[in-house]
């Protein structure tokens, strides 16, 4: 029998075949190793623990679309320095801040937490005891900073719904005895909301770019008209006062710089107490106000505006209104009773009244579409626009004005002044 022998590279080749194969044997011995965890997805070595912040907000639902902020309250004890807002629905991050009461308005902060977008419900809020007054406020503010960092006074301001702040009041009990009798240490109101002045309250002026000159305080808050109002009578009350609190005094109130004093006044609320007017429209602050020229209440739902110092609201829509006197008949006035004029040297849609004449007799100024009252002809009523860039309102293609010596709804003292001025039939 023959015998073929290897020949040496045939050999090797068998021996690294042979190799191959036993490497892959081993390998489908060993155990699979285990896929890699990414370090983050490690469970922490211990539980983090829980806030208060976590604690406020641990039952946050959230809402469905266009969720309306709300804020509900029960009067309650103050037990271990805590109150529990029972529920608050906010569009958005927000904070949940505790005021004192300081003269029936929301006055310093002594507490707040955190919410969420949504419905909260039993947020605690841990509260300064020694400051804290027997009816608190419980005010929603948004949170439109940085978000989780309690910026007020500052971005995060109080929320509003139709013109109004979301506060409601509250009532505590087991607060120390001190702070349960006493009213609260001077300064720790509201800015610009003080007490009665012991003796004539100051009304001074300001100026901004975008307001012109207006009306403030002494030290410099600014005050605000009601459009709901009638004249030397104030129509907000309730919550109402609460968020804008009147200007009150206990003397002939002061006319600063500029201020026209003629046309200072006050009238009397329902408590007693003394609320200064001016041109008849009462005045009062904005809680959300806190530094002297803010001006956060401007518009505030289309009804509050800052006065100038003629007596007008700044950058309010015009309202005009019929009047009527045995000696002159029917005739236009503003939506205070305050009549309106026009001129006879004026061109169709074109005022000749400058300088002199304008401060005499100031324009009856709009800022959108005025509000017609009953008696009046739309189709007559128009606009037209000044040298400033302002917007008069017209009649029948005639500019309106004012005379500065009416000093009272249904005044007609302008008319037939120099023979070119005359109230206007409707």
């Amino acid at each position: 029998m023959n015998k073929s022998t290897p020949k040496p590279f045939q050999r090797a080749g068998l021996i690294a075949s042979l190799l191959v194969i036993a490497i892959l044997v081993l390998a489908a011995c060993q155990p699979a190793a285990p896929e890699a965890t990414p370090t983050s997805a490690l469970p922490p070595t211990t539980a983090p623990q829980p806030t208060a912040a976590m604690e406020a907000t641990a039952t946050v639902v959230i809402p469905e679309t266009g969720a309306v902020p709300a804020v509900t309250v029960d009067d309650q004890p103050a037990e271990a320095g805590i109150v529990t807002i029972s529920e608050v629905v906010s569009d958005g991050p927000g904070w949940i801040v505790i005021h004192i009461q300081a003269d029936g308005a929301p006055g310093t902060v002594i507490g707040f937490s955190p919410v969420e977008a949504g419905t909260n419900s039993n947020v605690e809020v841990e509260i300064d005891t020694a400051q804290a007054t027997p009816v608190l406020y419980a005010m929603l503010h948004t949170d439109a900073g940085t978000v989780g960092t309690y910026e007020f006074p500052g971005a995060d301001g109080p929320v509003e719904v139709e013109g109004q702040m979301v506060n409601p009041s509250f009532s505590v009990t087991g607060l120390p005895e001190s702070m349960s009798t006493e009213e609260p240490a001077a300064g720790t109101g509201t800015p610009g909301a003080p007490a009665a002045s012991t003796g004539g309250v100051e009304v001074a002026l300001s100026e901004s770019p975008e307001l012109g000159q207006f009306l403030v305080d002494a030290k410099g808050m600014t005050l605000y008209m009601f459009t709901r109002d009638d004249a030397d009578t104030s129509n907000c009350a309730g919550e109402c006062l609460a968020n804008w609190p009147p200007l009150l005094t206990e003397g002939d109130p002061v006319a600063g710089e500029g201020v026209d004093a003629s046309k200072l006044g006050t009238i009397t609320l329902e408590d007693g107490s003394s609320m200064v007017t001016y041109n008849h429209y009462p005045l009062y602050y904005w809680a959300a106000d806190t530094q002297a020229g803010d001006t956060t209440g401007q518009n505030v739902g289309g009804v509050w505006f800052v006065l100038n110092p003629a007596g007008y609201p700044v950058g309010a829509p015009a309202e005009i209104a019929v009047s009527e006197t045995p000696e002159l008949g029917s005739f236009l006035v503003d939506g205070n009773g305050m009549t309106l004029y026009m001129f006879t040297k004026d061109e169709p849609d074109k005022s000749n009244c400058t300088g002199d004449c304008l401060a005499k007799w100031p324009p009856f100024l709009t800022t959108g579409e005025p509000i017609l009252g009953e008696g009046v002809d739309a189709s007559k009523v128009g606009t037209t626009t000044l040298a400033d860039g302002s917007t008069i309102v017209t009649y029948d293609h005639m500019p309106l004005y004012y005379w500065i010596n009416d000093k009272n709804p249904g005044d007609t003292t302008g008319q037939g002044v120099g023979e070119v001025w005359f109230v206007v039939e409707p």
